[in-house]
């Protein structure tokens, strides 16, 4: 194993048996592991995963709270220009109670979160438009990131950028925040 990868490999364990990670002890420690690697190994993969699901089982209720870390349903998203965004989800096994979500985006923040005010601003942001329905639904806030509505999307092409119908659409979307 590099030098570097293991070095990143000793303070992920240290930062992990924390309750929940700090933004910038989090960033650091993701950088280190994925210095020397396309992908992360397994046994990062393995404590992100347990992460997740601590974060998860504290935060949403019913199946959560019955399923283990391996049953959980998880993955990195790519997409993030300075968070890390995982994919979680309950396994096909367990049906969600109501009102229970069977998705969540966990958000780790990145670094562009480096003051406590920004994070506390976009906070209540990101609170008030999910209180409207102008935004995905918010699960959760914990030390250094949250837990949201999942949304199956993709990036828009150059073309539907274009589209003048397109343009529209997000004009009146855009409009309706402005007006809340």
């Amino acid at each position: 194993m590099p030098r570097r990868l293991s070095r990143g490999l000793t303070v992920f364990d240290k930062l992990l048996n924390q309750k929940y990670l700090s933004q910038s002890t989090f960033r650091n420690s993701v950088s280190m592991v994925y210095t020397n690697s396309s992908a992360a190994p397994t046994y990062q993969v393995k404590k992100m995963r347990d992460q997740a699901y601590r974060i998860c089982r504290d935060y949403l209720s019913g199946s959560w709270k019955s399923i283990s870390s391996s049953d959980m349903v998880f993955r990195s998203i790519s997409g993030g220009m300075s968070n890390f965004l995982y994919y979680c989800s309950l396994p096909e096994t367990h049906t969600p109670l109501v009102g229970e979500p069977h998705q969540v985006l966990m958000r780790m923040y990145g670094q562009i979160h480096e003051g406590v005010e920004a994070k506390v601003t976009e906070s209540v942001i990101f609170m008030m438009l999910s209180e409207r329905k102008l935004g995905p639904k918010l699960y959760g806030i914990f030390p250094g990131g949250r837990l949201e509505e999942y949304i199956p999307a993709r990036a828009m092409t150059c073309d539907e950028l274009k589209s003048p119908e397109m343009s529209a659409t997000i004009a009146r979307k855009l409009a309706k925040v402005q007006h809340t």
